[in-house]
């Protein structure tokens, strides 16, 4: 029978929570898979030589072994880097970041009419859970959290695939590093005003409360597109759920496209100035998506990238 994490778990969870990768509350779904037949993998040539790895932000059984094509690619390897360096100080740099001022709460900022909202979706995933456990958490912080708790209460302490892919790296004896710094990433949320918090906050809940009132499974739809390798379905189911306004257009392109541009430039910064090793990036399998995906601005480059399946 499954283990099913008692409320008390969660609380545990969300205590010593470690944040790998902050991502657009829908989005970071695309953004781990021994059951993968076609795994987000790519043999980059040209001038250098180098891997690609597209990874989904979730902890679940079926995505937390890696893929044997991946395992052959590290052994290959000398060095690994992925979004952010997830070395013990930065996992605690992110801790520390996600909690409200001192004397600060929850209720200082939301009207009561979302905190109702948020209840009764935290009822609807058990009944034992209430805001109160997630009051000292920042807005943004309680919307990707919303979009995640069901999943860490399924498969409590199952780590995301970037922390499994980085632990073994650093088994291997491979150097570590991250394409970001912990401030890059956060600074897309932090630098949101109030007022857009709430409303993100508010569309998350709604969103979440809709796909429950229809008895879809939206992280289940997005594992399967995932493990099927199929870029084009994630993403499309994905992105169909985001609002179309200048809002989420502008948060989009900072999450996305501004970072695919600079990702891209310190690959190729690092590959070409360390010719001596022998890179595996692991990169949210969104970032690979469209024309401003990595892959294709590696292409621009003047690299070859070969799928491996």
């Amino acid at each position: 029978m499954q283990h099913k994490a008692s409320v008390f778990d969660v609380m545990r969870y969300f205590i010593n929570i470690k944040i790998k990768s902050c991502t657009l509350a829908i989005i970071l779904l695309a953004f781990h898979s021994s059951l993968s037949a076609h795994p987000f993998l790519w043999k980059v040539t040209g001038e250098h030589e180098f891997y690609l790895f597209g990874t989904i932000h979730l902890p679940d059984p079926r995505v937390a072994e890696v893929p044997k094509e991946v395992v052959q690619a590290l052994t290959e390897s000398s060095s690994f880097y992925a979004e952010l360096d997830l070395s013990e100080s930065n996992t605690m740099m992110i801790k520390q970041s996600m909690w409200l001022p001192e004397q600060k709460t929850l209720h200082d900022y939301l009207p009561l009419s979302l905190e109702e909202k948020i209840e009764t979706y935290l009822k609807q995933v058990d009944s034992a859970l209430s805001l109160e456990f997630f009051v000292k958490q920042k807005i943004w912080v309680l919307a990707i959290t919303l979009t995640v708790i069901e999943q860490q209460l399924k498969y409590p302490g199952q780590p995301a695939l970037d922390a499994a892919l980085f632990e073994q790296a650093v088994s291997l004896g491979l150097n570590t590093g991250g394409l970001e710094t912990v401030e890059e990433q956060l600074s897309v949320f932090n630098s949101m005003t109030e007022k857009q918090q709430i409303a993100f906050l508010s569309d998350t809940v709604d969103f979440m409360l809709s796909a429950k009132s229809h008895d879809e499974d939206f992280i289940e739809e997005s594992l399967q597109a995932y493990l099927q390798g199929d870029i084009d379905r994630l993403m499309s189911y994905l992105m169909s759920y985001v609002k179309d306004n200048e809002f989420y257009d502008q948060l989009l392109n900072r999450l996305i496209d501004q970072r695919n541009f600079k990702m891209t430039e310190t690959i190729h910064h690092l590959v070409s100035e360390n010719t001596s090793e022998r890179y595996f990036f692991a990169i949210g399998a969104g970032h690979f998506w469209g024309d401003n995906g990595i892959n294709s601005l590696l292409q621009e480059k003047g690299y070859l990238l070969e799928k491996i399946d």
